[in-house]
């Protein structure tokens, strides 16, 4: 199932996958570079502090996610990302620049 979201809306994915800290597959194209397919999870402590519970849209503008498969860190824009696959389902990403 495919599905199209909003650069806000995919903040608020990316929050809530932060807060469940569940894997999820995440494609995305760098400036000049082939499209990556990567399987990962948001970077998440045990002990999270009240105020980063709460949603803040300027946390969401560069993210760093943990590649699974390369057991690596990537630094990703949210305007790099093209889609991000969670629950079978695929939320297509438009960037509003």
């Amino acid at each position: 199932m495919n599905d199209t979201i909003t650069t806000n809306k995919a903040k608020h994915l990316l929050h809530k996958l932060k807060l469940s800290n569940r894997m999820f597959f995440l494609e995305y194209q760098k400036p000049f570079e082939d499209r990556q397919h990567i399987l990962c999870r948001m970077l998440l402590n045990k002990n999270l502090k009240p105020f980063e519970k709460i949603f803040e849209e300027e946390r969401y503008n560069d993210i760093e996610v943990y590649n699974i498969s390369d057991q690596s860190f990537t630094k990703l824009n949210i305007n790099e990302i093209l889609f991000i696959r969670y629950n079978d389902v695929r939320y297509y990403i438009i960037s509003r620049q």
